[in-house]
């Protein structure tokens, strides 16, 4: 996605010198053999709906406004990789979804060509978070589920990538809440609540996973 712009720009520059205005579709070849159908506006590409076709395979349809994409649109790199939403300044702006090569998925909000706001990223094996992102990485509230595992989910707060606290959920039906590291452990203050009753209720400090007992106790 972070290609976008600078192809853009690039024939931007390489189309000022030869495009006119023209009201009709027109069939325009770039000299490095990419191949835009569409309006041309002040010597760049402006239509609702134009066509661009790079020689690597990749192509674009949709909106563009003075030489950059620009409203409803759909990209497929040349990787395989899609991306169906919003652009604004030739980059993924607004609500979009984003289908990986290796199978991932994203639905939600972009911000030059970033996960953004609200969103969904669900993985080819099922996994999914749903909540917050900002620049690519989960950020504040939201919901992580494991399909497999000892872990069925967490709901809290994450940093940058990383859960900080909130509810972990296992899968034999214990629950903690509380402060946790960045590979999921207890860490920090926090309560462990068994599914057995019988069990008592541990609250404290935890450490990567393990209570701490109080020394003075």
């Amino acid at each position: 996605m972070r290609n976008i712009t600078l192809i853009l720009l690039l024939f931007q520059l390489l189309s000022s010198s030869f495009l006119m205005a023209s009201d009709l579709n027109i069939n325009v070849e770039l000299p490095d053999g990419s191949v835009y159908y569409g309006k041309i506006k002040n010597n760049k590409f402006n239509d609702t709906q134009g066509f661009l076709n790079w020689t690597n395979g990749a192509a674009y349809v949709g909106g563009f406004k003075n030489g950059l994409m620009c409203g409803v649109g759909k990209m497929r790199f040349a990787n395989g990789t899609e991306y169906k939403g919003q652009f604004e300044n030739g980059m993924a702006n607004g609500l979009g979804f984003l289908k990986l090569v290796n199978g991932d998925k994203y639905e939600g909000n972009f911000k030059n060509d970033l996960f953004d706001g609200d969103g969904k990223l669900t993985y080819k094996n099922s996994d999914f978070y749903r909540g917050k992102f900002k620049k690519d990485n989960f950020h504040g509230s939201g919901y992580f589920y494991f399909s497999s595992g000892e872990i069925i989910g967490f709901e809290g707060e994450f940093l940058n990538g990383y859960a900080k606290f909130g509810t972990i959920v296992f899968a034999n039906g214990d629950i903690y809440n509380g402060e946790v590291d960045n590979e999921l452990f207890p860490h920090g203050k926090g309560e462990y609540i068994f599914k057995d009753e019988s069990k008592k209720l541990i609250k404290g400090l935890f450490e990567h996973g393990k209570h701490q007992k109080d020394p003075c106790k």
